[in-house]
Formats: structure tokens, sequence, C-alpha cells
């Protein structure tokens, strides 16, 4: 049997995009996010598994559409501002990411918004803080500075809402690891599901599940997608509790570096969970 999995929900703003909204964060703009990326993660314990779980993906229909491999570098402050917050800033080969949380939290697992590119990072971090107090990993690009300089204004929680660190305080690498992933698709009861399978280069296997809302249905809407998503997992022989944490392959490369994991007890022990 494989173990419990995580689930998260994410609302993808893309940079460059066609539309824009303002933003919650301050005087910036924002992608309008059109899909919502309800996703569930289940890690396998052994290749073994790993084997038998893709042969089930493979016997109920699923075609393997791509093998790839990338490397994730995770980045924040000495004393985590972000982790501790539930905020997670990454490069992946190139692509800057940053997951914020929402507070639409409960039954429909946790929920973030995806800020994609560094342009929309920019403005996100400097629409809370004064230009200048947080020093980003790419701060020097032309395309960003152009971007830099938002005004603070009300919004969800983000790391300037729970106890900063006193300005200014710098980004830096924090947790790093490459992936090897292949990509399954499903057809299932009328529903297309992405399953990317994921290897870390540090040992640990996930299979992430995942299904597309389309526009802001509510969390009605993500509920329905998750059970979905569970039923998929139950014909797969996969069991679980939709509500765990959503970054598994972060938080178990913590664990497995005592410096990492000592400076995260320190700091974002939450993160850890109980």
């Amino acid at each position: 049997m494989f173990s419990s999995p995580a689930s998260a929900t994410n609302l993808k703003s893309l940079s460059p995009a066609p539309t824009f909204k303002k933003s919650p964060y301050g005087n910036a703009l924002l992608a309008v996010v059109e899909d919502i990326e309800v996703e569930k993660k289940v890690e396998l314990e052994s290749p073994a598994e790993l084997e038998a779980f893709e042969h089930k993906v493979q016997s109920a229909g699923g075609v393997l559409a791509k093998s790839l491999a990338f490397t994730d570098c995770y980045y924040d402050s000495e004393d985590l501002i972000l982790t501790r917050t539930d905020h997670f800033l990454r490069d992946r080969d190139g692509v800057w990411e940053l997951k914020v949380p929402r507070p639409q939290n409960g039954a429909a697992g946790s929920v973030y918004e995806e800020i994609v590119g560094k342009e929309l990072i920019a403005q996100f971090f400097h629409g809370r803080y004064s230009h200048g107090n947080v020093v980003l990993p790419f701060e020097e690009d032309a395309d960003v500075l152009e971007f830099g300089d938002a005004e603070s204004g009300d919004g969800p929680a983000s790391p300037a809402d729970v106890a900063p660190p006193s300005p200014p305080f710098e980004l830096t690498p924090f947790v790093s690891f490459t992936t090897k992933r292949r990509k399954w698709k499903l057809e299932w009861q009328g529903d297309h599901f992405s399953i990317d399978v994921d290897e870390a280069s540090f040992g640990c296997i996930v299979a992430e599940f995942e299904l597309m809302v389309k526009g802001y249905g509510g969390e009605a809407a993500v509920v329905n997608a998750l059970a979905k998503i569970e039923r998929a997992c139950d014909q797969l022989g996969v069991v679980g509790a939709p509500n765990q944490d959503a970054a598994s392959k972060f938080v178990k490369c913590i664990t497995l570096d005592e410096g990492l994991l000592q400076r995260t007890r320190t700091h974002a022990p939450a993160v850890l969970g109980p």
C-alpha cells in the first residue's frame, strides 16, 4: 500500500499574460487567474512501489507523455521568513515561481497562488516592503528593476505580515535538489488527469495527481476536484487523507540534512509537521 498523500490547490499567475488585475499585495499588476490547479501528492516508499504504481496507471489507460529532468533551488532569508509563513520561492532551471498561501484553506486543503516570473515576484515583494529592504536573487535584472518599486498595500497574509526580520534582508539558496519526472496522462470517468512521477536526487519518490478547474468556482469546485482525485487514487490503490503538507519533496530534503533540519527547527518548525 502506498503512503499517505498530500494535497494543495494552486492558482497560477503567469508572466507575461494577456490580461491583468490590480494586485492584492500592493499597487502592482498580477495576471488574471483563470485556472485552478488542484493537486494531490503521494509518496512512494520504494522503486518496487513505483513500478507497481506506474503499471496500474498504464493498465487504467494512462499514457506516458514526457520524461524530463530539472533542478529546483528554493530561496529564503537566514531566519526563514518565507518558509515559516508558508511561502516558497523557487528557481526551476531559470523559471522563477513564488507560492503564496491564500486564506481559503480548509476542507479543500491548502490553497496557494502561484506567481510566476521575475517581474511579478518582484512586484509582490516590493509591494510589501520598501524598495531595497529585501534583496531578491535576480534583483539586478533590468526587466525586474523596471517593475520593482510598487508601494505597500493591503492584502492577504504575506511574509511582511508575520514578524519580518529587520531590513534589509537577502533571499539566498536554502534547499536544492534535482528531479527526474515522468508525466502521465490519464482519462478516467470523463476527467483528464495529469500524473507526475518524480524521483528526487536525495531518494524521495512522489506521484502527483492534478486536475484543472476552470475559473473561480470557489471552495466547492476545489472540493469536488479533490473528490475526483480521491476516487482515482482509490482505483489505483492509493489510500490516505488529503490535507497534508503539499511541499513533501521540499520537507523531505530538509529532514535528510542535519544542518537544514536544525535551522528549520529553530526558525520554521511548523513546516516539519507534528
